[in-house]
């Protein structure tokens, strides 16, 4: 059995400043539910929802965030396959394009606002697909790095994130 693990550091870029208490508060109120109304968050660790909002932002555009969605492997028909694809900018608009000529169904999770990069999931039928959207991938113009990894499982362990959470907020 090969295990596959991304060099995280060499792709991701690196976050911005460092972040300021409310700055904690925030990610500590939305870990649990990234969907949160901005005036909820607000009331919550006492400011305004332009604070929420703005600080959100800011967190945003300096890295310091992203958000994934939690999965059942197990139970999709079919493999869920992601792709870490490094990039130039003007490439993701063709990578977009790519992905909305494909079938909607397909499309488990895409970013495309981190700099430097594009995380796509796709749902797909089996690893011949996985590998010919890699190649896709790959040919478009600006790419520079096509990472694939077949998931088949995903287990989110969230108490070390709870810990730092905890620590950094009060």
């Amino acid at each position: 059995m090969a295990l596959l693990f991304w060099a995280i550091d060499s792709i991701f870029p690196k976050s911005g400043p460092r972040l300021r208490k409310t700055d904690w508060l925030i990610l500590k109120a939305i870990s649990k539910n990234p969907q949160r109304a901005a005036n909820d968050i607000a009331n919550e660790i006492h400011v305004s929802s332009r604070t929420v909002n703005r600080r959100i932002s800011k967190m945003i555009e300096d890295n310091v965030m992203y958000l994934i969605p939690v999965r059942n492997v197990k139970n999709a028909l079919g493999i869920l396959c992601s792709y870490l694809i490094r990039c130039e900018e003007s490439s993701k608009k063709e990578i977009d394009s790519l992905l909305k000529s494909e079938e909607q169904q397909k499309i488990d999770f895409a970013l495309q606002n981190a700099k430097g990069f594009s995380l796509v999931s796709l749902l797909l039928n089996n690893v011949s697909e996985a590998e010919q959207f890699q190649d896709k991938f790959r040919r478009v113009n600006g790419v520079k790095q096509v990472h694939m990894n077949i998931l088949n499982d995903f287990i989110f362990v969230d108490s070390w994130l709870e810990e730092i959470l905890e620590r950094n907020a009060n």
